[in-house]
């Protein structure tokens, strides 16, 4: 019976204990959130701090786009440095090519205009050799109708190295004055009207490099005037 009565006892005491416990648990944790939420412990954010740091996070973005900004630059600095190298070097090449292309053209014109000189130089030697002929001999011995025919095929033989580079003479056909190939050198004076600037007579061959004139053809037209009574009346007295 004792036993029995030890054994409550005990059992009591323990459940007292673990009350008590249980209230102590309780009470800090009471105190805890009291602690917690009180003001004096809440952390407070100061205005100021908070403008530091959007003042600090724009700052920082306006940098990063300075350096945006100085990289795109720089980039642009570089490219157009490049393309300047680039256009000089071009300008280099085309310089060459030009100057390659006036020596051929130069060579070209001199390899024809060479070609005419060495045919003049051949005629000239004929003259000087037929100058020596005739101042040979004996005066009576001269025929002056060969010594023209020599004389005359000087232009002959010279318009046919004109021929050998393209050169032709012409003259124009008909009696109407064409001012794109033809010259005026003289005018005659006529009493009729219907011959007003024609063509009288040629003087001079004109002359033509394919489709262009280098020399029109050298004319004498005919220029009208009315003649005063006094001189008609010459004219019918006669």
């Amino acid at each position: 019976m004792n036993d029995i009565k030890a054994g409550e006892f005990s059992m009591d005491l323990s459940t007292d204990r673990e009350t008590e416990f249980s209230e102590l648990h309780e009470d800090c944790i009471l105190d805890q959130e009291i602690t917690t939420s009180s003001p004096e412990n809440s952390i407070e954010i100061d205005p100021n701090q908070s403008d530091n740091l959007v003042n600090s996070k724009n700052e920082n973005d306006f940098s990063t786009k300075l350096d945006n900004i100085s990289s795109q630059l720089d980039a642009l600095q570089e490219e157009f440095l490049n393309k300047l190298k680039n256009d000089a070097h071009k300008d280099k090449l085309i310089d060459s090519l030009h100057q390659e292309l006036q020596s051929y053209k130069n060579d070209l014109i001199k390899k024809h205009v060479q070609s005419m000189v060495v045919d003049v130089i051949k005629i000239i030697d004929d003259i000087r050799k037929l100058s020596e002929h005739y101042q040979s001999m004996n005066p009576k011995d001269l025929k002056p109708r060969k010594l023209l025919y020599l004389l005359k095929r000087i232009p002959d033989d010279l318009e046919d190295i004109f021929l050998y580079q393209g050169v032709k003479p012409f003259t124009c056909s008909g009696n109407e004055f064409d001012a794109t190939r033809q010259r005026v050198l003289k005018r005659i004076i006529t009493s009729d009207a219907s011959l007003d600037n024609k063509v009288a007579e040629s003087l001079k061959s004109g002359y033509e490099w394919g489709n262009k004139v280098i020399r029109p053809e050298i004319v004498a037209v005919y220029l009208y005037q009315k003649l005063s009574e006094e001189h008609e009346m010459r004219n019918y007295d006669e």
